[in-house]
Order: C-alpha cells, then structure tokens, then sequence
C-alpha cells in the first residue's frame, strides 16, 4: 500500500506541475506560489480528525524560523523555473537535493559517503550531463556549461540546494509533531507568512481569489500529494517512500512532451532516469 501512495505522491506532484504552468499566463509567480499553499489546506483538512496537537518546543520554533523562509524562496524560484523553461529540462534538477545533502552531510557532520552513495552523486551528475547533449558539439563541457546559462535548470538547482537544507529540518520537525500535525500546520503556517510578506512587499494577492478556477486544481493536487506522502512515510521505512516519490522527476519529463509538445525527449528522458537511479543509489545507500 505504501507504494500506491507514494507513486500517488509522485503523480500529484507532477500534475501539480503541469496545472501550474498551464495557469501561469497572465499570473505573476507569487500568485502561483500561494495558491499551491492555500488551495491545498481544504484538502489537508481531512487529515483534521486524525490529529493529535503535540506540545510544542522551543526547538520546533526554532527550527520554523528557519525553515519558513527559505521554503519561501524555494517556491518562488521554482514556480520561476517552471515557468521560464520546459518541465523536462527543470523538473529533473532537483535530483541534486539528496546529493547535495550527501555532500553538505560528509563536509560539515564528517559522515562517511558510502560507495553506492558516490555512485548516485555521478549518476545524477552524469544524468545531467545527458540532458544538454545536443551542447556536446560546441565541447566536451558545453552540456554543464549549458545548466549554468539556461534559467529553469539554473534556478531548480538553487531550489535543490535550498531543499538539501530544508529536508533535514523537516525531518526533525516531523519527529518533534508527528506527520499529520506538521503536514496541516507547516503548510498554513506558510501561506498565513506568504501573505503579509507580499503585502509588505506591495504585491497584491486578490488575484488568487479571483482565478480561483484555474488555481484550485494545483492546491488540489498539492494537498493530496501531500497527504499520500506523509501516510506512506508511517507505513514503511521513509527512504523507501522518498525513492518511489521521485518518480516525479521522469513524470516531468513526460508531461512535458505530452502537454506541452517540448523538444529533446529522448536525451531529456534517458537523463532524467539516470538522475532518479541516482537519487536512488543514494537515498537507499
């Protein structure tokens, strides 16, 4: 069962992806990046029931004060990434989450990089390299040359290193609340911050109201999502469940052709599985 709801995880994800990107004319990416928060929480709300409100640490708060912002800037930049470049050369990028985490792990906590995780790194790395093939004419290095120019890959790489930061923090908080209580309140926490961030900063947020009907479904799938995935971290091991979700990333890949018609499938494809072996390798290491 654990495998449904993670594959569930990941379909959402993806779709959450496409409604996004299909609703994104005529949207500022603030207004995009709040209605997966705040359409979210009436699907959220079911899990309501089945909430038990923990006591809550100085060390939980702690760790929101942190957590909050950078979450805030991760989804701005990768609403932008979705929405400045193809699915299929974006989504996949994230992939370097876990491998940035392996890497920030073995230099600041000095853990040992186990020989499946090494080999993840280089498939993700490689897997990489594959998407921008069509730039090996111009040089052996022109594939990583091209991440580091193009804007999607450019910003999901800064989200995935935003992410190798916020996934241990959410790990701990998680621990300290329980999966149910933190999924509903981490995800109204955020969207009640979002609000007056952007009214200091003079952006308007009616328009979420206003175009309800095309934002409903992303906050739609972001809660379900969301909920899928936090049942199935209680239903096996948690690195297991995280495996299978990424199978987002190929997800991705093939949204993007079949909604949208983008270019390059095969090599973005062929790379975009071997970054997910890779996020495999390690995950499971």
């Amino acid at each position: 069962m654990w495998f449904v709801l993670a594959l569930v995880a990941a379909a959402c994800t993806a779709a959450a992806d496409v409604l996004t990107k299909k609703a994104a004319a005529g949207r500022p990416a603030h207004i995009l990046a709040l209605a997966r928060w705040l359409y979210a929480l009436p699907v959220l709300a079911v899990l309501i029931p089945f909430v038990e409100t923990p006591r809550l640490s100085p060390k939980f708060f702690g760790l929101l004060a942190v957590m909050v912002p950078l979450e805030i800037a991760a989804i701005m930049l990768y609403i932008r990434a979705i929405t400045t470049s193809p699915l299929s050369l974006s989504v996949p990028f994230l992939s370097f989450t876990p491998a940035l985490l392996l890497g920030t792990s073995a230099l600041f906590l000095g853990e040992r990089v186990p020989p499946s995780g090494l080999a993840g790194v280089l498939l993700v790395a490689f897997g990489a390299y594959c998407m921008n093939l069509p730039d090996l004419k111009k040089g052996l290095l022109e594939p990583f040359r091209a991440i580091l120019r193009k804007k999607g890959p450019r910003y999901m790489l800064a989200v995935a290193a935003i992410y190798s930061v916020t996934s241990a923090l959410v790990k701990f908080a998680i621990n300290e609340t329980g999966p149910y209580f933190f999924s509903v309140f981490y995800v109204a926490l955020l969207a009640a911050v979002f609000v007056p961030v952007l009214a200091a900063a003079g952006r308007p947020v009616t328009p979420v109201f206003a175009g309800w009907r095309a934002l409903l479904p992303i906050g739609i799938a972001i809660g379900a999502g969301t909920i899928a995935q936090f049942v199935s971290y209680t239903m096996a091991p948690v690195a297991y469940a995280i495996a299978v979700k990424r199978l987002s990333l190929v997800l991705g890949v093939i949204a993007g052709r079949v909604f949208f018609g983008e270019g390059g499938f095969a090599e973005r494809l062929t790379g975009s599985a071997m970054m997910l072996a890779g996020v495999a390798l390690i995950t499971l290491a």
